[in-house]
């Protein structure tokens, strides 16, 4: 089967070239998708920032995107930083162990 652009016959070469661009714009397409930060709020979700989650008030230590489709992951510490949360929009804070 001929691929045609504009009624011009592509050859082999250039239909596997289109082929391969195409697939990347899809994949960076996906990806940029993917990624769901905090961006509808008053609070600054940046990193050092503090925020209030319910009525804790802790600090952002970092953002992990997984790109699984869902929210990005916040990594959190109560101001003493001696307890750790994780905190994923629409689930919840989570307290996390440490203690390997």
């Amino acid at each position: 089967m001929a691929v045609r652009i504009l009624g011009t016959p592509l050859s082999h070469h250039k239909q596997s070239v289109l082929v391969a661009v195409l697939l990347l714009v899809l994949a960076l397409w996906c990806s940029k998708r993917n990624i769901m930060p905090i961006t509808k709020t008053k609070q600054d979700w940046s990193v050092g920032a503090e925020v209030r989650c319910g009525f804790l008030k802790l600090r952002v230590t970092g953002i992990r995107a997984v790109f699984d489709g869902l929210p990005d992951i916040y990594e959190l510490e109560s101001l003493d930083g001696h307890v750790h949360y994780e905190f994923i929009p629409h689930n919840g804070v989570q307290r996390v162990d440490h203690r390997g």
